[in-house]
């Protein structure tokens, strides 16, 4: 007798996809090594229910309750037509199930989850929240974020060692301690040795807990769906944001502020407290590795500095050019964009100003899956009637440079990470 299994791998003149007929002696074999799986046929709604009924029929008349109905795959006719219309109704669905009630949408989702659109678990009475309300989450993400996105990414498992070369001081080398030497014809060569270094980033999981009462989503289930998922998309967001500036780098990511390479730029003598002034930035930008990729990130009290700056103290002086605060185009200082956020200090204090090529900042996110992990439970607060929402995600992250880069006179440094010393 001969299955029909779906192709996993392309195997002899078949492609992957095509449903091909095996003799029942090789099924196990083939689904063993991963080159095919049983297929399973998408029926409607309605054809489930007839192939039930009769199965009903024929198990009443057997008298015998060890029979078990076909397995079935029902799905909505509209095959891409998602089964819940809100991630609102889907929770409250939930719930409903793990109290022992039956709903037609969620039996309709159950069988669903075998063609991979949703995997449900009811072991521990926990269930893995569909894809087409993730993308909400990530979408909320997006567009919270404003400095992780700037800075290089790189999906990873768990824990990566990258490779560099050691270019750290040109006084002595142009690149990486390769040196150069002028000499005469016959004369003695001389050596030098490329230097290597690492970097290593390791995930480290941040996570948002929320509960909800069983009143609050029966009355407003659609409302309570957006406003957590906004809610912890720009949470999760913003703090990721927050350590890559502030991070101590125990347990989280090391940020700008305690970075190996960061570089500080002192105040002007008798520069009042509390101010950033345009010899300031100059002193600053003087300090950066590389001014084509620069940004400034600033507090908003920095700002009020910024615009009546001019280059000239006293009468006279010329303004700085900055893009009018009303235009679409980003605001700028010395030819840089300056990124307003409130993860910086309060005006005065190191990190209140930060100049920064955010190219040179590594951060880690999981490979081979959504960056946020979302689930649901009704059991964790089964007693106060409340459903648990959780929301994680792994990442880390890390400047790349060992120290700020020493210049050819043997003097004067670069780093991608500049500072501005304390003004009291």
């Amino acid at each position: 007798m001969d299955v029909t299994l779906k192709l996993l791998k392309d195997y002899g003149d078949f492609k992957i996809g095509d449903l091909v007929d095996v003799a029942e002696k090789d099924v196990k074999a083939m689904v063993d090594q991963g080159i095919a799986e049983k297929y399973v046929p998408v029926i409607t709604v309605k054809e489930a229910t007839d192939m039930a009924s009769a199965a009903l029929d024929v198990a009443l008349k057997a008298a015998t309750k060890d029979f078990k109905l076909p397995s079935v795959t029902m799905i909505k006719d509209e095959a891409d037509k998602p089964v819940f219309a809100s991630g609102g109704e889907f929770y409250d669905s939930v719930k409903k199930v793990a109290l022992g009630e039956t709903t037609e949408k969620m039996s309709a989702y159950r069988a669903k989850a075998i063609t991979g659109h949703g995997t449900v678990i009811d072991s521990d009475g926990g269930f893995l929240i569909p894809p087409e309300y993730s993308m909400q989450l990530i979408k909320s993400m997006d567009e919270a974020a404003v400095i992780a996105p700037r800075c290089t990414n790189i999906p990873i498992n768990n824990y990566i060692e990258l490779p560099y070369i050691r270019d750290f001081d040109k006084s002595s080398s142009w690149a990486g301690g390769i040196a150069v030497a002028w000499g005469a014809e016959g004369g003695t060569l001389a050596s030098s040795t490329l230097e290597f270094g690492r970097v290593s980033l390791k995930l480290n999981k941040v996570h948002a807990l929320s509960y909800v009462t069983d009143e609050l989503m029966s009355d407003s289930a659609i409302a309570m769906e957006t406003v957590i998922g906004m809610a912890a998309g720009t949470a999760l967001a913003k703090e990721f944001d927050y350590q890559i500036v502030n991070g101590s780098g125990a347990g989280r990511p090391r940020g700008i502020l305690n970075d190996l390479a960061v570089t500080s730029v002192a105040k002007e003598d008798d520069q009042p407290g509390a101010t950033f002034t345009y010899n300031n930035a100059l002193d600053m930008w003087l300090k950066i590795s590389n001014p084509e990729r620069a940004v400034w990130l600033m507090n908003r009290a920095v700002l009020p500095q910024v615009w009546r700056m001019s280059q000239i103290v006293g009468t006279g002086g010329a303004p700085v050019t900055v893009t009018n605060a009303t235009q679409s185009l980003p605001q700028t200082l010395l030819g840089a964009p300056i990124i307003v956020t409130e993860h910086c200090s309060v005006l005065g204090t190191v990190g209140d100003v930060i100049l920064t090529d955010l190219s040179q900042y590594l951060t880690a996110t999981k490979a081979g899956q959504a960056q946020v992990k979302q689930a649901s439970s009704i059991h964790v607060a089964f007693l106060t009637d409340q459903l648990a929402f959780r929301f994680t995600m792994r990442v880390d992250g890390k400047g790349w440079w060992k120290s700020a880069q020493t210049q050819k006179d043997g003097t004067n440094t670069v780093s991608p990470f500049v500072t501005l010393a304390v003004r009291a």
